[in-house]
């Protein structure tokens, strides 16, 4: 059986250098207890806001996996994670 963590996103109200350390560091500890990639779960509202392009990056350096929902709360996001 495989195991994956879900990381929910977005983090709003957090400047984006801290940011992208909090998603860095997620990723590591995720990565070093499961030996998977996490998944991301990210809101498209999220995306229309504008992701800022340190999380980008580092979306893509990592080749994480990003599920794409449109959500009213964080229960939906959880949810949609969790079946993916």
């Amino acid at each position: 059986m495989s195991v994956r963590s879900v990381i929910i996103t977005p983090i709003r109200g957090v400047n984006d250098d801290i940011k992208g350390q909090i998603f860095e560091h997620l990723i590591e500890v995720c990565h070093a207890e499961t030996q998977a990639l996490p998944v991301v779960v990210l809101d498209v509202k999220t995306k229309w806001w504008g992701l800022d392009e340190r999380v980008q990056r580092l979306f893509a350096e990592k080749k994480i996996d990003i599920v794409e929902c449109l959500c009213v709360d964080t229960c939906q996001m959880w949810l949609e994670g969790c079946i993916s």
